[in-house]
């Protein structure tokens, strides 16, 4: 933006049949500059207004997404003040899960941003098996809900150089969105090889106007209104952020394989 100013003023000296009188010259740079700071100031204006809607929009997710959750487990806490039950320390279990998970997702998003804006990774050895192991035991409960069976096929031994936090959360994501859009008594498979996690579900296939928009942040491709929608389009920020990619294979009345290839 500044640079074309200072070439408007370049092209007015070069129309300019002889050179301009040192007074004209001091107000055409005074104009131009005057010029450059204004548009400078209005972008600055627009971008913190956008930023600000984005970070309220934001947040207003997250805001719905604790609220119900946290009702949950005040009810739950009542109820066993008076009546202990099984079945409400597993409902409250599982509020305070989701409320924990809502939190995780929220400062991973944070730091996705912070990448974004030139913050680096915290890179480490990793072994494969127990990440993937960890995302499955936290969705654990929810897949025992619907009787849905998580089985995993990796081999000992697989090593990735990554962010710890950030893989965790975006295999968790990646397994929980399995798990969300499964059938019920269906199954998710968990695969891994050297550099390449795969996760398959039974959720029935893909409409084909949404394989290439089911990574867009919000946005959600089954009747089940419920979650965020960032799920997926973190776990893409996220593996991306690695270097890797992340796609999906559809398979029209059976169900999806995501493949997060890593480097």
């Amino acid at each position: 933006m500044v640079r074309e100013y200072g070439l408007l003023f370049e092209c007015v000296a070069e129309e300019c049949d002889t050179p301009l009188p040192p007074a004209e010259c001091a107000s055409l740079v005074d104009a131009i500059n005057a010029g450059a700071a204004m548009a400078v100031r209005e972008y600055a204006t627009l971008r913190d207004v956008e930023l600000r809607r984005q970070g309220a929009e934001h947040f207003a997710f997250l805001a719905h997404e604790i609220r119900n959750p946290l009702q949950t487990a005040r009810l739950s806490a009542s109820l066993l003040s008076a009546t202990p039950s099984p079945r409400g320390i597993e409902v409250l279990q599982r509020s305070i899960a989701q409320i924990t998970e809502t939190l995780d997702r929220a400062l991973v998003d944070a730091r996705m941003r912070g990448l974004d804006a030139g913050a680096t990774l915290h890179r480490e050895r990793l072994e494969l098996r127990p990440l993937l192991e960890g995302a499955i035991a936290e969705s654990q409960p929810d897949a025992e809900a619907r009787r849905i069976r998580v089985t995993l096929e990796a081999g000992p031994r697989t090593f990735v150089d990554g962010d710890a936090r950030v893989l965790r959360s975006a295999i968790t994501n990646l397994v929980r969105n399995a798990i969300k859009f499964t059938r019920t008594d269906g199954a998710v498979i968990v695969r891994a090889s050297e550099k390449t996690i795969e996760i398959e579900d039974e959720c029935g296939g893909l409409d084909p106007k949404d394989e290439k928009r089911i990574f867009d942040t919000f946005r959600q491709s089954s009747g089940d209104r419920t979650g965020f929608g960032l799920g997926l389009a973190i776990a893409r920020q996220a593996i991306t952020a690695h270097g890797g990619s992340l796609s999906v294979r559809n398979r029209p009345g059976k169900g999806c394989v995501f493949v997060a290839a890593l480097t």
